[in-house]
């Protein structure tokens, strides 16, 4: 899937809000999951998107926080 799809389907998703929205979400959302796996899970991830979306992922280190989903939700919001 190209950048602009993938950021097109996020905006879809989240309704009619400032492009800026949607493209804020998924870096969020990356940086956390980056947070959450290790960082060989966060690069074979990060291989299956778009360049544009494999930076946050890349930050992950070896070491990967355990917490709930409701904590991922906090971080994310």
């Amino acid at each position: 899937m190209q950048y602009e799809e993938f950021l097109n389907k996020v905006q879809d998703l989240i309704g009619p809000a400032q492009p800026d929205e949607a493209r804020r979400a998924i870096i969020a959302t990356l940086e956390t999951l980056g947070e959450r796996i290790s960082g060989g899970e966060a690069s074979d991830l990060a291989e299956q998107l778009p360049e544009e979306l494999k930076e946050p992922l890349h930050q992950a280190g070896e070491d990967n926080e355990e917490f709930s989903l409701d904590e991922f939700l906090g971080r994310v919001g």
